[in-house]
Order: structure tokens, then C-alpha cells, then sequence
């Protein structure tokens, strides 16, 4: 979970926005039904999200680029996918998300999150063991209020035109689901530096410096990047999630 104390479309080609889930609406592409991410040298992972915020075109392209910019430092690649109420892959096959306006009442959260001063951005369900389960949800009102707060290259983001805060806000956005994606993929432990802190400023989701993700997952070399993840160990695809990663806002 990621809480709050705590270009554009140059690469919108890599993005592939399919019309259904099925493995024949991915044409041309890697049957991401069949393909097991957790043997691959090259993982693809189907990125499934759910914009239930209503969340500006820019700012979800923005946001997309971010993940997939961060994670190919890891070796793994995520190609986007709208949900039409079509079959899905499962749950090792795809990481489901929800952008929500605002987060409801949490699941329980292991102890360092829960001890954690800090505004809830967005956490992942995980079942007993940390294995995934249920899916990523996160806050975008949580976020933009995070960035408004924000300063970038010494201005306040507020200040700036209405398309420039969206594009910032996408950003963030795109940092906390690569956050919540760590946590899909290796489990609930957070780190004391990078983007898997448990709490990342305004400042730092939008910053020109990503922060990195642990240097065990994007060490040069790994012929299986997600093998050892908590992913491929198993899940919980129709399981009820008993706990959760997470990411909060950090002053």
C-alpha cells in the first residue's frame, strides 16, 4: 500500500488497448491466456484496468507509461487492457485494477502500514499467505490531492494549466500502481529506500527522478524475472483477501 506522508504518447505504440480479454483480441500479440509469465525470460503481464474514477485519458496514459517504464527495469512487461465483462485470464496471468475515487474501508493491513502516519493511496489484496489476491484498488482523488500539494521544479503544481496537473497527476498515478504492483508481484515487505518505501512524498511522484525499484528485482542477468515472486509461488483468484500491501502519502 502506498499512503500520502509518505512523453506523452511517445510510446503510446507499446500500449495495447484490446476491446475484450480474450486471447483472439490480442492478435499479433503473445497469447497472454496461455503464456506463463513466471517461466518467461520476457514476461508480458496483462495490466487490467477498471477506471471507475473517471480518471482523463492523459492522465491514464500518463499513468500506464509509468508502469511500463518502471517494471522494464525489472524485465517484465505489461500491456493494458480495458475490461468489457469478458472472460479473464487468471489470476497468475493478469494483475487487475480498479481506479477508484476514493478507497473504502480498508482490509487489514499488516502491522508497519497500520503504524504508518500517513493518507491511504492505494493497497493490493493479499490472502494469508501474500499471495494476490482480489486486486489492486487505488485512489485518485488520494492522489491529486497529494500532487496539488506538490511542487515541481519549485513551483506549486496548482499553479500550472489544467492539462500540465493532469499529466502530473498521471504520473503519480503511474508511480503508486508500480508501487502496488511490487507488492502484487513479491509480496507485502516495503524497503527503506526507492519506490518501495512505504510512503512517498507529493514531490516524489511526480519528480523527473523515478524512484527505483529494489535492486534484487532489476539485477542484470535473471533469465526468469517474476520466478521467485510471491506471484508465481500461487493465489487466490475467487479467495477473499485477508490482508494487504500498501502505499500512503508521506509529508
Amino acid at each position: 500500500m502506498l499512503n500520502h506522508h509518505s512523453h506523452r504518447r511517445a510510446e503510446a505504440v507499446s500500449v495495447i488497448i484490446a476491446l475484450g480479454l480474450t486471447a483472439t483480441t490480442l492478435a499479433g500479440e503473445v497469447a497472454l491466456t496461455t503464456m506463463d509469465p513466471c517461466v518467461s525470460a520476457t514476461p508480458w503481464l496483462p495490466l487490467v484496468i477498471g477506471n471507475e474514477a473517471d480518471v482523463p485519458a492523459v492522465s491514464l496514459d500518463a499513468a500506464v507509461e509509468q508502469v511500463q517504464a518502471i517494471w522494464a527495469t525489472a524485465g517484465v512487461r505489461f500491456v493494458r487492457i480495458q475490461p468489457t465483462g469478458g472472460p479473464l485470464p487468471s489470476l497468475r496471468r493478469q494483475v487487475p485494477v480498479v481506479i477508484k475515487r476514493a478507497l473504502g474501508t480498508p482490509i487489514t493491513l499488516p502491522g508497519s502500514t497500520a503504524r504508518h502516519v500517513g493518507k491511504p493511496l492505494a493497497w493490493t489484496g493479499m490472502d494469508g499467505e501474500g499471495h494476490p489476491a482480489g486486486r489492486i484498488e487505488v485512489s485518485f482523488e488520494a492522489v491529486t490531492a497529494v500532487v496539488s500539494e506538490a511542487l515541481y521544479f519549485g513551483k506549486p503544481v496548482r499553479s500550472f494549466p489544467a492539462h500540465a496537473q493532469e499529466y502530473l497527476a498521471g504520473r503519480a498515478l503511474g508511480r503508486v500502481l508500480a508501487h502496488e504492483i511490487g507488492h502484487w508481484l513479491f509480496g507485502r515487505a516495503h524497503t527503506r529506500d526507492g519506490l518501495m518505501r512505504v510512503g512517498l512524498t507529493g514531490d516524489e511522484l511526480i519528480s523527473p527522478r523515478v524512484p527505483a525499484l529494489p535492486a534484487d528485482w532489476t539485477a542484470p542477468g535473471n533469465d526468469r524475472p517474476l520466478a521467485n515472486s510471491s506471484h508465481c509461488g500461487g493465489g487466490t483468484p475467487t479467495g477473499t483477501p485477508t490482508a494487504a500491501g500498501s502505499l500512503a502519502a508521506r509529508r
